[in-house]
């Protein structure tokens, strides 16, 4: 067993704030949509996420959102996570904490989901020691309460992940080995059943500690980034997750707890990385309100149909393949305030058509951004036959639209 009062090496060559050079590249030039968020706050969080980043990294600007990293998760040879890794402020509710830089993230970045990565506090020795990592089977928001004469009546949340999430969580740690360089230092432990409380408090008290434990047995760590991600990714219903290593303990008698805090990070930032390297999970998985993957379940709802809904005019030929961008800069200067509607028909929902209203001024912008979001999700499937069924809707009814587009003339 390890000395508890210093960590063990780990065999992750780690990044420093010295090796983040190079100049930031266009935003146009990054390729959207993302397939997960990784949402950290302490600068030994963010490298270690960003040193486990396959090939390298490289960043962007945005003036609503700051710099944000770019990379790959996955094996080589096989089909690659695309990672966008990000930096808040401490705290839920603060000017850049995780509710806000969530939700626009979310919006900028159209992720799978989103993951907070980083280090938190054991509230109960007995459950997680340090160096373990703890993963968010449910998220306990502590701080709403009534006090009466009669005690205190809890008001917040106590709430699992999404779905998806919560079922892929049950075997996140299977194969998985911490990231040691000598193994037998540290038996590092996976708590896939770890309850969170998340609040606006940083706790290294052992009365305040107490008082929390009572109220909560079944907690396990701490922490103040989940509250807000829960809230942000509630409205957005999008998938989130908690994953954070042990690195001091909340009743304050941690003595060396900075030294503890990379260690952890590190160990949250490996099991993450070993999450998302296996690319067949995620394949139908749906981006931030792009259209929803087809599957057998789903033929009939989620994609248009692939026959015509209005015959084409006599002597008109629909254009083989995926649409020119060409083409559907000039459908975004014609469809003016039926954009909406032929969203809903190539499969967007609800929260990302307001997405769009929120993140473009004009009407063809709205419908530009869409259409190309709408192209690049499809690949091969969204043709001009797909999007010709969709103008010629009854809903839609831009019969005129959808033959000077999608036909040849």
């Amino acid at each position: 067993m390890a000395n508890t009062q210093h960590p063990p090496d780990v065999n992750i060559t780690l990044l420093k704030t010295k090796d983040l050079k190079g100049k930031s590249i266009s935003w146009e030039n990054i390729e959207l949509p993302r397939d997960f968020l990784l949402l950290t706050v302490k600068e030994c969080e963010f490298l270690s996420c960003l040193s486990l980043l396959k090939g390298g990294f490289t960043k962007s600007y945005r003036q609503d959102l700051g710099y944000v990293y770019f990379g790959n998760i996955g094996e080589d040879g096989e089909t690659k996570q695309k990672i966008a890794l990000m930096k808040c402020n401490a705290g839920s509710a603060s000017p850049g904490g995780s509710t806000i830089v969530a939700q626009k993230a979310v919006g900028a970045l159209r992720p799978k989901a989103v993951i907070s990565v980083g280090y938190c506090a054991s509230v109960n020795r007995g459950k997680a020691k340090l160096g373990d990592v703890v993963v968010s089977a449910k998220l306990t928001t502590y701080a709403p309460t009534k006090h009466t004469d009669d005690g205190i009546e809890e008001l917040g949340h106590s709430v699992p992940p999404k779905r998806h999430l919560a079922d892929l969580i049950k075997s996140v740690d299977e194969g998985w080995e911490a990231p040691l360089q000598n193994s037998d230092e540290l038996d590092v432990k996976v708590d896939r059943d770890g309850v969170f409380l998340s609040g606006p408090e940083e706790v290294k008290s052992q009365e305040r500690c107490a008082q929390l434990r009572k109220r909560f047995p079944n907690a396990v760590a701490i922490e103040m980034q989940g509250e807000g991600l829960y809230a942000a990714a509630h409205s957005l219903d999008i998938e989130w997750i908690i994953i954070k290593g042990i690195s001091e303990y909340a009743d304050g008698s941690s003595t060396l707890a900075d030294s503890w805090r990379q260690f952890a990070s590190v160990m949250a930032a490996s099991l993450t990385a070993h999450m998302l390297n296996d690319s067949c999970v995620f394949q139908t998985w749906s981006h931030y309100g792009g259209p929803q993957p087809q599957t057998h379940a789903q033929t009939t709802t989620v994609v248009p149909s692939r026959e015509p809904l209005v015959p084409v005019r006599k002597n008109a030929k629909v254009k083989a393949g995926p649409p020119s961008d060409d083409d559907l800069e000039e459908l975004s200067l014609k469809i003016a305030d039926n954009w909406e509607r032929l969203g809903r028909r190539l499969g967007f929902d609800r929260a990302r058509i307001t997405a769009y209203h929120r993140e473009n001024e004009k009407l063809s912008e709205k419908a530009f951004n869409m259409l190309m979001d709408w192209k690049q999700s499809k690949g091969s499937d969204g043709t001009y036959q797909v999007l010709y069924d969709a103008l010629c809707h009854k809903f839609v009814n831009c019969k005129g639209i959808a033959e000077k587009i999608c036909c040849c003339q």
